[in-house]
């Protein structure tokens, strides 16, 4: 992934994105008629937040590093970001309510 560079995640759903700085991430998915971009900083977010959004997609932590962070931080950081979008897309009361 090229810092600042579009990149499409999900061709079906035309969902892009790319990284702004270590541990932001820029999120758009053209969903119900109008594109909708977020911008996710990690930061932002504490480990057990993390944690909860990811269950959604992989069974712990440890096995979405095991298969796209195994030799880099920085794709693991990506999905763990994408899934924050995703979820924060489809119901924007998820994240609110794991805090």
């Amino acid at each position: 992934m090229k810092k600042n560079k579009w990149t499409c995640t999900d061709p079906d759903t035309k969902q892009y994105g790319r990284k702004i700085s270590s541990k932001v991430y820029e999120f758009k998915q053209f969903y119900g008629g109008k594109w909708t971009i977020k911008t996710i900083d990690l930061k932002d977010y504490t480990e057990k937040e993390k944690e909860s959004v990811i269950l959604a997609y992989h069974s712990s932590m440890e096995e979405l590093i095991e298969i796209y962070g195994k030799n880099d931080k920085e794709d693991s950081d990506w999905i763990i970001a994408e899934c924050i979008f995703e979820q924060e897309l489809f119901n924007d009361s998820y994240i609110i309510s794991i805090r």
